[in-house]
């Protein structure tokens, strides 16, 4: 079954008129699948994505060139299917290899990186029980949708591999994902901008660059996120462990955040709030303004640190970040009787109970 077939499939089960129609790709078998678009509406309440076998992208990048970049940017994109049920016992694999290779080669000259697999405009989602391999740039990414629940996922790539978040979440609400573990280059789970009620539960994480709220406020934008709750993570070798990232010059908010029972495992840095984070190759120009970040409140996190500033709290002067708790909070080296410390600027709140280490720039009771 190719494209032809794939998309044959899509409007037959997209038109059926049956309570919960299915397209199945079947165990057993392996399809190559070029960059593909399915869309809605459909005219069923509960459209289903079956996938008992393995679907691979084209392995070399000079397959993916095509005229409409839109379609490009993404290997599968799934645009507004409301009620759309993705599970299976079966994989996708991006064969990303070759995209990694050209990281900084040229958009122009190489093609867009594409995301794996795109929900887009879409309520009600659901994505379970299958793996996700290799993908050239983000693997699972939850853009302008509601509503949508990602659980019992793999999502695997190498440790180097550029840009490949395991999940990436923007402008969107009520996203739930659980039970999953999740391996790859960058972020295990990103929230990005203009998101809310976003629950993060029972993640294993690593290795990859942990979880984070973030970037947002870049170019000087104003974006929000908040009521996110992220608890019981396993962060296990990663380069950060739960981190709030935005840039200078940003506007908006991040607030109404609660990380509990977080384990971590050689992390490098456990604990990160960096209002001055800057992704370039050139250093970023100092600004006044920023993102205002508040009631973020760390409960139980614990475990070991490989760097010695286990709790970083870099905040603006302009725009410091307010009411901040720590409470619970046993982190320690992951080298034997090596010290750990906390760094802490414009960041004002309170700590409960035992902290380890110590942050002195707060309140202790």
């Amino acid at each position: 079954m190719g494209v032809y077939g794939f998309k044959d499939a899509w409007e037959a089960t997209c038109s059926s008129s049956s309570s919960s129609p299915t397209m199945l790709i079947p165990s057993g078998r392996t399809f190559l699948l070029t960059p593909s678009t399915f869309q809605g509406n459909c005219m069923s309440e509960q459209i289903h994505v079956q996938i008992d076998g393995q679907i691979i992208a084209p392995a070399n990048i000079n397959q993916w060139k095509c005229h409409d970049s839109r379609i490009c940017e993404n290997w599968i994109l799934f645009y507004h299917v409301n009620g759309l049920f993705i599970h299976g016992s079966g994989s996708l694999d991006g064969r990303g290899s070759n995209w990694w290779e050209h990281s900084k080669c040229n958009p122009k000259e190489c093609g867009q990186k594409p995301t794996e697999i795109k929900i887009i405009q879409s309520n009600n989602v659901h994505i379970s029980n299958l793996k996700f391999l290799n993908s050239p740039k983000k693997h699972i990414f939850i853009l302008e949708s509601t509503w949508a629940y990602i659980s019992n996922v793999e999502i695997y790539a190498p440790p180097g591999s550029p840009n490949t978040d395991g999940i990436y979440v923007s402008r969107s609400s009520n996203v739930y994902v659980e039970h999953s573990h999740i391996a790859t280059g960058d972020d295990c789970i990103s929230i990005g901008p203009d998101t809310s009620h976003i629950n993060v539960n029972n993640i294993k994480c690593g290795p990859g660059h942990g979880i984070s709220i973030g970037s947002i406020g870049k170019y000087g934008k104003r974006e929000t996120v908040e009521h996110v709750t992220v608890e019981n993570v396993e962060l296990r070798g990663t380069t950060n462990g739960i981190r709030i990232k935005t840039w200078q010059g940003g506007k908006g908010y991040i607030r109404d955040v609660l990380f509990e029972e977080i384990q971590c495992i050689g992390a490098r840095n456990p604990i990160i709030i960096d209002q001055f984070y800057c992704d370039s190759d050139r250093p970023c120009k100092n600004q006044t303004s920023a993102v205002k970040i508040s009631n973020v409140r760390y409960n139980h996190v614990y475990g070991t640190s490989n760097k010695e500033r286990a709790v970083v709290l870099a905040c603006s002067e302009t725009v410091p970040c307010t009411d901040i708790s720590l409470n619970h909070i046993d982190l320690t080296s992951s080298d034997d009787g090596k010290a750990i410390m906390s760094y802490c600027l414009s960041a004002y709140g309170e700590s409960h109970c035992e902290i380890v280490p110590k942050i002195p720039c707060f309140h202790h009771y």
